[in-house]
């Protein structure tokens, strides 16, 4: 739905598939090959930890993030190794 509202208002909007990548880094690496030139990305929870890492790898290329329901701050030590198990 927001997808619609977002095309209408004349954005191009893509939604990568990210089924094969085991890790943040790899998303965003898909992603940026996927998508061309300057663009915002947007994430929601991990989705912004991707959003970020897209940012990391590539900061000339993104004009603004949004973010939904994402932490600001890095996963600690405890957090990171939860994540790793539930992937």
């Amino acid at each position: 739905m927001t997808k619609d509202y977002l095309q209408k208002a004349d954005f191009e909007v893509h939604q990568p598939t990210m089924r094969d990548q085991d890790s943040i880094f790899k998303m965003a690496e898909f992603v940026l090959e996927k998508v061309e030139g300057d663009f915002i990305p947007g994430g929601l929870s991990m989705g912004g930890y991707v959003a970020f890492e897209i940012w990391r790898q590539a900061p000339a290329r993104v004009k603004a993030i949004i973010l939904c329901d994402t932490m600001h701050r890095l996963d600690n030590t405890e957090r990171v190794k939860a994540r790793k198990q539930t992937m």
